[in-house]
C-alpha cells in the first residue's frame, strides 16, 4: 500500500502541471478566437477551438480520477484502520463530484470550459494531495503494527514450546 500511496502524491504532483498547463491553454485560444472574431460579418458563425482543447484536458482528467478512486478503494481494502476508511469513504465522495464536473465538461465542452471548471480539479487534488500524505502514513503504521504483532506472536509460540 506504501507503494499505491506513493504513486498517488506523485500522480497528484504531476496533475497540477498538467491541470496547469490545459487551463493555459484553454485561456489562450479563447483569447486567439475573441481577437480573430470579425464582428462586422454576421455571417460568419463558427465553432471555438478552445471547445475542443476543453475536450481534451476533461478526457486527459479522466485518468487521474480512475486511479485515484481505485487507490481509495484499496486502501479502505487493505488497511484495516477506522482513520483509513473515513479518508477513503471522504476521497471517494469528492471523487464522484470530480466525475460529474469532468461528465459536464465533455457534454458542454463550449460552454463549460477548462479555465472555469479547472479550479474544481485543482481543488480535488489539493483534497488528494492531503488524503494521500494521511493514507501513507496511516499504511506504515498499519503494516509496522501487523509485523509487531507477528513477532510477538512468534516469540509467544517459541516460549510455550
Amino acid at each position: 500500500m506504501k507503494i499505491v500511496n506513493i504513486i498517488g502524491l506523485v500522480l497528484v504532483i504531476v496533475a497540477f502541471g498538467v491541470i496547469g498547463y490545459y487551463i493555459n491553454e484553454v485561456q489562450d485560444a479563447q483569447w486567439a478566437y475573441w481577437s480573430n472574431y470579425d464582428y462586422n460579418d454576421y455571417n460568419y458563425y463558427s465553432y471555438p477551438d478552445y471547445g475542443a482543447v476543453t475536450f481534451e484536458a476533461a478526457l486527459v482528467m479522466i485518468p487521474f480520477t480512475i486511479f485515484f478512486v481505485l487507490a481509495y478503494i484499496w486502501n479502505m481494502i487493505k488497511v484495516k484502520t477506522t482513520s483509513t476508511k473515513v479518508f477513503t469513504i471522504i476521497g471517494l465522495a469528492f471523487s464522484l463530484l470530480i466525475v460529474l464536473i469532468n461528465l459536464l465538461v465533455l457534454a458542454e465542452s463550449s460552454s463549460l470550459s477548462f479555465d472555469e471548471s479547472g479550479g474544481f480539479f485543482i481543488f480535488y487534488h489539493i483534497i488528494n494531495l492531503a488524503f494521500f500524505i494521511v493514507l501513507l502514513v496511516q499504511s506504515v503504521r498499519y503494516e509496522n503494527r501487523n509485523k509487531q504483532s507477528e513477532n510477538s506472536a512468534d516469540i509467544l509460540d517459541t516460549e510455550i514450546v
